[in-house]
């Protein structure tokens, strides 16, 4: 895909997945935990833990990750954090987002062995890296453009799901707030598959111009079968 902003743009791929989407449990965000996703209103401390003990510096599982996240003034900002089993650990500092982390480091079997769960304020998961079926890295069609740029631009959106049943639907929503404002649904997609179906939208010219400070997120609106698996992704050219 070519763009205008290609060579002088700081791009940004945003990618997730939902296993489980029901009828019952619909809206559903397109991010490994399922349900709803929470975007905290004011940056907090926050901690990250493991369900398993192998992923532990020095043991056979994850043992640093490193976390990107914005500060209270929608900044970047990342730091790495080695793990301590199923002990938490205190990050070094307080985020208002946090929309990616990834295993620097591992042992014997290469990657996290656990879920590695990213906490905020006490009470909230902001990122999470399954044991299954993710890799290494979050995967979260979640983000907040940061101000550290001076506009962004949506330059494709992309989103599928996987059902067995015959004549499987799904209705997808990409949105997205400003700071202080309300959502609004920048696009829709209605899928219907017999085993799997995929949508692929290139929007024109710089594409949609999004400001900095805004959330963006990919929701399944319905599905009309259980157990419905959704992915997503939409690349950002973000304009320094």
């Amino acid at each position: 895909m070519s763009h205008p902003l290609a060579v002088h743009a700081d791009w940004m791929r945003k990618f997730g997945v939902n296993v489980d989407v029901d009828t019952t449990t619909d809206p559903e965000d397109v991010w490994a935990n399922g349900g709803v996703y929470t975007f905290p209103s004011s940056a907090a401390a926050c901690t990250l833990v493991s369900d398993d003990d192998n992923d532990d510096d020095g043991d056979t599982g994850a043992r640093t990750v490193r976390v990107y996240g914005l500060d209270a003034n929608y900044m970047k900002q990342q730091e790495d954090v080695t793990l301590n089993g199923t002990s938490t650990v205190a990050l070094a500092n307080t985020y208002l987002r946090v929309f990616r982390m990834e295993v620097l480091t591992a042992g014997s079997t290469g990657t996290n062995e656990g879920t590695l769960s990213l906490v905020h304020g006490g009470a909230t998961t902001l990122a999470a890296i399954q044991a299954t079926p993710t890799v290494g890295s979050t995967m979260m069609a979640i983000y907040t453009i940061p101000k550290d740029y001076s506009r962004a631009y949506l330059a494709r959106f992309r989103c599928g799901m996987i059902d067995a049943a015959n004549n499987a639907e799904a209705m997808v929503r990409l949105d997205v707030r400003p700071e202080n404002g309300a959502w609004r649904t920048i696009d829709i997609v209605g899928l219907r598959a017999n085993g799997s179906s995929a949508a692929l939208v290139d929007y024109p010219g710089l594409g949609i111009s999004i400001a900095p400070g805004s959330d963006m997120r990919v929701r399944v609106q319905e599905v009309s079968n259980d157990n419905t698996s959704v992915f997503a992704l939409f690349n950002i050219a973000q304009e320094l």
